[in-house]
């Protein structure tokens, strides 16, 4: 058994996208120090971030040592799901036997049959047991996500092992518990199931794992027949099992309604409203994580789509059997109790909630955007996450963004010189209380009030905005002496990002204040004081963050060219 997580991050690789966070069903990711960790104990092993991580910094657990180390020491009987059994991608049945062989797998076995002994002990279960409401068991993510979102409905599931490990406990009983079993399949979840039966199945591994350890194993020179290397004997209905309602097919429940939900989002849409009592008569329901089922699992890269696949299934449905042994039908080694998360979730109280919310800026309902650029669904549950230590108040786009513009601000206002930065339009976009005082007049008042003059046109304050304009287009500073409101004026302008925004440092020369050095030395003290903030704003926020630093500068170099 491994204790290895089976999903994991490369701290190397993560970079604060929060992607993983958006997409996990069951927000099993912890955010410390901006990596993205997957929390083992509470991930489904869905696969989805692994799939969706852009950066590939999400990675599955590989057992190719493990898998080389059994084979050497056992013969070891290959598990293929139905998924696999009738060909993958390029490799047809018989490439996979080819390949399984040569690999050193002593046989292989479908299993299939597994399902068709679960399926059994399925059918006796529920005719035995009065009850209004069953849950199959067949699908280790699905466990795990009932487990993880609704523990009520634990109890409904039915005890009864998946068919991999039924299929495995069948094989030991029949040629010993001396030999190894390995799960061939199309699901990453299986892993951790493996785990979990250890003392069943010896290994669980994906096809799409298999095919990267396929140049580094040892190749075994002999090769068997199909009809010696394929044991003990084929099944019937089973191989429906990785199909939508492939289950149901293989089950005798008279007088029970049965149907099938693929995809986690379809659990939640159905169990959000569901309840037991509300049911008239007895309902079995097949989960699968998988949209489309476990032909569409994340461990088998197949071009085919869907109809392909199941088509393809369908079509060796009955292929020609050497007959179903009475010992398959009668096998009942299939128990399992489905245990309860000991782990409970914490619950905060509305002040904390409040508390929370208050601490990321977000002190009335109509500050919670509700944007989900954390990933979270609304920003009470990430408050819930930051609280619970799963999240970090960074992940906070709106916050950051607050929190960026108000360092900015106080840096631009302890400045003893006038700062101002104007769209492409000259509408100014931002501005500092010395720059009000410069302009003078109904301006100053607007900022008295309001502590902003975004949005104002540059034309409306000065005549010489041609200078601001030349500024953009030709991508260059100028420096310019003159007269406004019966002062004289250094004015340093500067292009900021190309053509986008133009920046502009106004001094009042006719002060003692004035004088050009001091300037420039308060400003270079300013910008030593905040470097930290800066450094810390940039690296969460990136361009916009890094900006305010790199206009900061571009304001000492500026006003240090000659006049």
């Amino acid at each position: 058994m491994s204790e290895s997580p089976v999903v994991y991050t490369e701290d190397a690789k993560c970079q604060d996208c929060y992607k993983c966070v958006r997409h996990c069903p069951v927000k099993s990711i912890r955010v410390k120090e901006h990596s993205a960790q997957v929390d083992d104990e509470r991930c489904v092993a869905c696969g989805r971030c692994v799939s969706i991580c852009p950066v590939g910094a999400k990675k599955t657990r590989q057992d190719g040592v493990r898998l080389s180390t059994l084979l050497r020491e056992k013969k070891v009987i290959a598990s293929l799901a139905p998924a696999l059994f009738d060909g993958v991608g390029e490799y047809s049945r018989k490439d996979i036997f080819i390949l399984l062989q040569k690999l050193g797998f002593w046989r292989v076995s479908e299993t299939a049959l597994g399902a068709e002994i679960v399926a059994n002990s399925l059918s006796k279960y529920i005719k035995d047991h009065d009850s209004s409401f069953f849950l199959s068991t067949a699908c280790p993510t699905a466990v795990s996500y009932i487990q993880e979102k609704y523990p009520d409905l634990v109890d409904y599931f039915v005890p009864v092992v998946s068919p991999m490990v039924a299929h495995a406990r069948f094989l030991k009983s029949v040629y010993g518990d001396g030999i190894g079993v390995v799960f061939i399949g199309p699901c990453i979840a299986k892993k951790k199931e493996g785990d979990l039966f250890g003392s069943d199945v010896d290994l669980a591994i994906s096809w799409d794992e298999l095919m990267s350890l396929k140049d580094e194993l040892p190749e075994s020179k002999e090769l068997i027949e199909d009809n010696s290397f394929v044991l003990p004997y084929l099944p019937d209905q089973g191989r429906q099992y990785p199909l939508v309602g492939g289950m149901f097919k293989n089950l005798d429940s008279s007088g029970v309604s049965s149907f099938s939900l693929n995809d986690l989002n379809a659990f939640s849409a159905f169990l959000d409203n569901f309840d037991v009592k509300s049911l008239s008569h007895s309902v079995f329901v097949e989960l699968l994580a998988c949209p489309g089922g476990c032909i569409n699992g994340p461990g088998i890269s197949n071009k085919k789509n869907l109809i392909e696949k199941q088509i393809q299934i369908q079509q060796h449905e009955h292929d020609e059997s050497r007959g179903i042994s009475t010992v398959v039908r009668t096998f009942d080694k299939t128990d399992y109790h489905v245990p309860l998360l000991q782990k409970k979730k914490r619950t905060f109280t509305p002040f904390e909630i409040e508390r929370g919310l208050a601490r990321i800026g977000k002190r009335s309902q109509e500050d919670e955007l509700n944007c989900g650029g954390c990933g979270h669904d609304n920003c009470k549950d990430f408050v819930r996450a930051m609280l619970g230590g799963i999240a970090e108040a960074e992940m906070c786009v709106s916050y950051m963004r607050r929190l960026a513009h108000n360092k900015a601000k106080s840096l631009m206002n302890s400045m003893p010189n006038g700062v101002m930065i104007a769209d492409q339009n000259l509408n100014i976009v931002e501005c500092n209380e010395q720059f009000s005082k410069i302009a003078g007049g109904e301006f100053r008042e607007i900022y008295e009030s309001i502590s902003s003059l975004t949005g104002i046109n540059l034309q409306q304050i000065f005549s010489f905005s041609y200078l601001f304009q030349a500024a953009l287009n030709n991508e260059e500073t100028i420096s310019k002496k003159v007269k406004f409101n019966n002062k004289f004026l250094q004015i340093n302008i500067f292009p900021v990002d190309g053509h986008d925004f133009v920046g502009a440092l106004f001094l009042d020369v006719t002060t003692p204040v004035g004088q050009k050095e001091e300037i420039i030395s308060k400003t270079e003290e300013v910008i030593r004081k905040n470097l930290a903030t800066v450094q810390q704003i940039a690296y969460l926020l990136g361009e916009n963050a890094a900006e305010t630093e790199t206009t900061l500068n571009s304001i000492i170099e500026s006003f240090g060219t000659k006049s």
